[in-house]
């Protein structure tokens, strides 16, 4: 199992983004922030990512939908039912190909756990940039997609950090 190899596994469980981040670019994130925190085995963090519809946010703009197309499918049901869906799918091919992986969510956190930094570790995999206001950007999708993370105890090529 490469690098590759989990790419194209996980945009064929759906994802539209995916990048590698390897732990020496997180070693400067406090602890409770930090997903070595979770795990001293993870050796790269996989990050997946499905995009938030255009359409999604037109009623919005509009003032015409306040909030069932962009609660159901930029927020809720992408977090809960896509975005778990394709983590759980990745999570469970990487276990058969040996490796120990963990799956996170951004909906999963609880006060006083450790939970990492989705937007740093994002860029740590070269997906884009943290914004001036605090937003993850891509290319791709500007400031429109949701992330999840993997912890996975496999040696993956990292990607590049992206200079948008």
């Amino acid at each position: 199992m490469d690098a590759a190899e989990v790419k194209k596994m996980a945009r064929e469980f759906g994802a539209d983004l995916v990048g590698i981040a390897p732990v020496g670019r997180l070693q400067n994130l406090p602890p409770n922030r930090n997903p070595l925190s979770i795990s001293d085995r993870t050796k790269a963090v996989i990050v997946i990512g499905h995009r938030i519809m255009r359409g999604t946010l037109r009623g919005i703009e509009e003032g015409t939908n306040f909030g069932s197309t962009y609660g159901c499918f930029g927020n809720g049901w992408m977090e809960h039912e896509f975005l778990s869906r394709t983590a759980y799918l990745l999570t469970s091919w990487l276990e058969e190909q040996g490796a120990e992986a963990i799956p996170l969510l951004p909906s999963t956190e609880s006060p006083g756990q450790n939970f990492p930094d989705y937007r740093t570790v994002a860029e740590a995999a070269g997906l884009g940039k943290v914004g001036k206001g605090g937003f993850f950007l891509t290319r791709e999708y500007g400031h429109r997609q949701r992330c999840a993370m993997i912890l996975v105890d496999a040696d993956l090529a990292p990607d590049p950090v992206q200079d948008i």
